[in-house]
């Protein structure tokens, strides 16, 4: 009986993803502004998790002796982009994360940081503006069914956004203002060699709650 009733929910037209989701209705917008609050909630969440110590320029950089393992508070914001990519799709998902970066640019201390145009000074920045091409890249890559485990490669081309832009933009930063080679080191480390495994681990997990949610929240974005 179980079986037949959720046979007979998942049949329903109202329950089935269409090609164009989301339309763009009071529903979806409220999705997007709970997508933002989702946003801004990972950025101020940590987790604390640990990494494998094989070579720490970090730990070096404040004198401090390495050790196997270290430690260190991971911010989910990462998985939270391919969450909000997978559920609102490309221009959804970009509107929530254009709004959040807005929003932290004028002022409002939605970053780890705070907030402000200064923020274009912080190391971090550059990660930042690598949810725009991740969201696309996650989400147009899981339209495609002939792509095999389409969920992992999604994850991946996030992955290869944000940190990428992200270490291209602390490099040239850094350069400008004249800062040593170790210490570009450090920011490296502390901000992808730290976190880019966990970014990915759970970003397939983000990809999978989000694809589960979009079909029970389909009904409401009609």
């Amino acid at each position: 009986m179980k079986n037949k009733f959720w046979e007979t929910i998942l049949q329903d037209r109202r329950f089935q993803i269409k090609k164009t989701y989301p339309d763009f209705n009071i529903g979806t917008v409220s999705i997007i502004c709970i997508c933002i609050i989702l946003l801004i909630v990972a950025t101020f969440t940590k987790i604390n998790l640990f990494v494998l110590n094989l070579f720490s320029p970090y730990d070096a950089y404040r004198g401090e002796n390495t050790s196997f393992f270290s430690y260190f508070s991971y911010i989910p914001q990462v998985p939270a982009v391919f969450f909000i990519a997978a559920l609102l799709g490309p221009v959804g998902g970009m509107i929530a994360v254009f709004i959040y970066i807005a929003a932290g640019l004028i002022g409002f201390p939605v970053f780890s940081s705070g907030g402000g145009l200064s923020y274009f000074l912080k190391p971090g920045m550059g990660y930042l503006l690598g949810f725009f091409p991740a969201i696309f890249f996650v989400s147009n890559i899981l339209r495609k069914k002939n792509i095999k485990h389409r969920f992992v490669a999604a994850a991946l081309s996030g992955i290869i956004c944000v940190h990428i832009i992200g270490i291209i933009y602390l490099t040239i930063l850094m350069f400008f203002q004249g800062e040593q080679l170790f210490l570009i080191l450090s920011w490296f480390w502390l901000l992808t060699g730290m976190q880019i495994l966990y970014d990915f681990i759970f970003g397939i997990l983000a990809i999978f709650l989000a694809r589960f949610f979009r079909r029970l929240l389909s009904i409401i974005t009609d």
